[in-house]
């Protein structure tokens, strides 16, 4: 997993499931989910559908080898759920959380299917910002009564009874009966619309598939509380599973943004929109449960920087109302073609305003590429970390520093793990040469690995206080001075294939020659060193 401040919001056992809905029926010899005849309120139908759904679901054991967290060599238990079975390729889908697939982690995955069979599967996809991710595992090694699961098209409504099923605490396809409570939340710390339900979510459910009296998936489950549980819109699985089977990477877009929701009517009293515009905004989206999309911040380097201001009220994206649909927003910002601009429609002090603007591209390429050297691992600036500290710029920074890291040096004290994982320093110098790029850290570690003592210059973006702690979060350069013991160190470099699917590793530094161990003779004794015996006679 990336940061350990996602735990605030994930369960610390991770499942994952996944689901799909074929436009057109494959031939009659493929897997698919059998057409569904309307729900009957009988147990004997329910069992019915929970029959069928678990045909589909699947467990995901993970081993990581290399994180971003300080834990570098973890396991977890997931769930998926397959959303895609090639009718032609030898090759299927599964759907899980991104925090379940591992986010920044060399990792291998392990499924098992309901039948008690396994098999492994490859990282397909992961997405830039949000909690979904996306496994690939050969069609010829599912059982022969595996099914895809059918991806509901119908948006989810409150008071919605759904089932989930996954891995709970361990417990392979246990069931649960929920209820939505709640259709516009957004719980992480990206702009992700969610939707919360009542129901039982303990550790391991995340990513377990929710299903309407149909059998029909509506939402991924990714995090929870013990007594609710909190799922992302199907739809955000959908749009990204259509790319996928053509074999096409999604269109991940964004307009430098960061939305947050906040109460309409207090936007009323403080005159920021007019009565008018709010009897309109109830009147489309009755629902809302005064809900309105107010600018948090904007990304430095984006249009939106300089178009928005802190407060402005998403009203409109090319004249369609938004309202609190965050995923519609994204739909429409994904899918416009990237040389037009999109017209944003807010209010400002209660004045309607109108702005153009052009989308930007989200890159993966920052995520599928890792070195791990000194007990700490090293990455290029990406999406996370332009959203979470407002880095627009190139860079190279250090996070989940281990507890035999030199670089502990730089935090002026112990520092529990948690608040080490949760750590980002911007290094910009060391041993005196400029860090811009991983390449920049490639081509140094050979030089840093024959000394013991050098230089760094680094920017500690979040600063601490304490008893014997202090750092100011300035932003401002600091020089360090760091011991290294490259003797227990093995710097190694990770990058993602995506023609294997697969993390390729290269070792950054010669391998020390292998001194001789003396092996024992046969009555167990090590061999000591000859002893000269002087047998001249006196």
């Amino acid at each position: 997993m990336f940061f350990n401040v996602l735990a605030l919001f994930c369960f610390s056992s991770c499942l994952a499931l996944y689901a799909a809905a074929p436009e057109v029926l494959p031939p009659s010899d493929t897997p698919q989910t059998p057409p569904i005849q309307p729900a009957l309120s009988t147990a004997e139908n329910i069992k019915k559908i929970l029959d069928l759904v678990r045909r589909g679901v699947v467990v995901v054991d993970v081993k990581t080898y290399a994180s971003t967290d300080s834990e570098k060599r973890s396991a977890w238990t997931g769930s998926g759920f397959i959303v895609f079975i090639d009718p032609k390729e030898d090759f299927a889908i599964i759907a899980t959380n991104r925090h379940v697939a591992g986010d920044m982690t060399v990792s291998t995955y392990t499924i098992k299917f309901s039948n008690g069979t396994t098999t492994t599967a490859k990282l397909l996809y992961f997405d830039p910002l949000f909690d979904f991710a996306f496994l690939k595992i050969e069609k010829s090694k599912l059982p022969k009564d595996a099914i895809a699961l059918e991806l509901s098209k119908q948006p989810l409504e409150l008071n919605t009874s759904v089932y989930t099923m996954g891995n709970s605490a361990k417990d392979e396809f246990s069931t649960y009966k929920c209820t939505v409570f709640s259709l516009y939340e957004m719980l992480g710390p990206f702009a992700e619309q969610s939707v919360k339900f009542a129901g039982l979510t303990i550790p391991g459910a995340s990513g377990s598939p929710g299903f309407d009296e149909n059998g029909r998936v509506v939402l991924i489950v990714y995090g929870g509380k013990g007594t609710s549980g909190a799922g992302l819109p199907i739809a955000y699985i959908a749009d990204a599973l259509d790319f996928l089977k053509q074999g096409k990477t999604p269109p991940r877009r964004t307009l430098g943004i960061v939305p947050q929701y906040v109460s309409l009517e207090d936007m009323v009293k403080a005159d920021l929109i007019s009565v008018q515009a709010m009897q309109e905004y109830l009147n489309a989206f009755p629902d809302a449960n005064n809900k309105v999309l107010m600018i948090n911040s904007r990304l430095p380097g984006y249009d939106a920087f300089k178009a928005f201001e802190p407060g402005d009220i998403l009203w409109k994206v090319n004249g369609e109302l938004i309202g609190p649909k965050l995923y519609e927003m994204d739909r429409i910002v994904n899918h416009f073609p990237a040389d037009k601009p999109i017209v944003v429609s807010f209010y400002r002090k209660g004045e309607l305003k109108d702005v153009q603007i052009h989308s930007y591209a989200l890159s993966l390429a920052p995520a599928e590429a890792m070195i791990n050297f000194a007990d700490a691992a090293w990455i290029q600036n990406s999406e996370f970390i332009k959203l979470f500290l407002g880095c627009a710029g190139e860079g190279v920074f250090m996070l989940g520093v281990g507890q035999t890291s030199p670089f502990r040096t730089l935090f002026n004290g112990d520092l529990p793990p948690f608040f080490l994982d949760t750590r980002i320093v911007q290094m910009t110098e060391m041993d005196g040469k400029a860090l811009k790029s991983l390449k920049d850290l490639e081509e140094l570690i050979p030089t840093l690995m024959k000394k013991t003592y050098f230089t760094v210059k680094y920017i500690d973006f979040m600063g601490m206080i304490g008893l014997g702690l202090f750092t100011p979060a300035d932003r401002e350069e600091r020089l360090a001075v760091v011991k290294y013991e490259s003797k227990f160190d093995s710097p190694k470099f990770y990058h993602f294939n995506n023609q294997t699917h697969e993390w390729d590793t290269v070792d950054l530094h010669a391998p020390a020659k292998t001194p001789e161990i003396p092996q024992k003779d046969s009555k167990g004794f090590m061999p000591s060193s000859p002893t000269k015996i002087d047998i001249t006679k006196k």
